[in-house]
């Protein structure tokens, strides 16, 4: 059995644990009737074969080494989720973010709804901080790739700026939840030479999520 190791927040979730019985090819959507590749070049082959795991809940800078001392640190960016984590390559000093740009709110009964806004990837940011120096490249789950290490600088910076005042938004649009049934007016606050954050008045701070929970 394998073994798949997630941030404990991650790793507790409902829908985590809904995956473990799935047992569906779950990338066939990834490939054409034909069978080609419907995003990017690469064979079936090269996807990891289907089998039985188990996850494992892993704490915020725990290391991975995967051999003759080559280590991966998780590191805690939540915002998306509660669980959201990047992965930072100690040998080749590159990290791998995930999504850092779209904050969610928490779903009702899960674990660390504070988890689940601005102030929270700010503060994971801040922890961050005293190494970004070290850090020469940034590869993001959206947008531009390969991206270098000040921007998670920029990105801690557009973090702080919502936290000043949430109403000094770049851009405001509206966005339909099909689980909700509700239209939702998303924040945009941009990050110099990156993309934006996006947010709503109620994933800004870790009260107001947590208030939202217990109702």
């Amino acid at each position: 059995m394998a073994t798949a190791s997630l941030s404990a927040a991650t790793a507790q979730r409902p829908r985590w644990r809904a995956w473990r019985k799935r047992t569906i090819p779950i990338f066939d959507y990834l490939f054409d009737e034909n069978g080609n590749c419907r995003f990017t070049e690469f064979d079936r082959n090269d996807l990891v074969k289907w089998r039985e795991y188990e996850i494992v809940g892993v704490e915020d800078g725990h290391i991975f080494d995967l051999g003759d001392g080559y280590e991966v640190e998780l590191v805690m960016l939540p915002g998306h989720s509660p669980g959201q984590s990047g992965y930072y390559d100690h040998h080749n000093h590159i990290i791998f973010t995930g999504d850092t740009g779209g904050i969610c709110d928490a779903v009702p009964g899960e674990p660390y709804p504070e988890n689940c806004t601005v102030e929270a990837l700010r503060d994971a940011l801040k922890k961050l901080e005293p190494r970004m120096d070290e850090i020469e490249a940034v590869f993001p789950g959206h947008g531009m790739l390969d991206q270098t290490g000040e921007t998670l600088r920029y990105l801690l910076h557009a973090a702080e700026a919502i936290l000043e005042d949430p109403e000094r938004y770049d851009e405001m649009t509206e966005r339909f939840s099909p689980s909700t049934g509700e239209t939702k007016k998303i924040m945009m606050k941009y990050i110099y030479q990156g993309s934006a954050i996006r947010y709503n008045r109620h994933n800004v701070y870790k009260k107001d999520q947590i208030k939202g929970a217990e109702a």
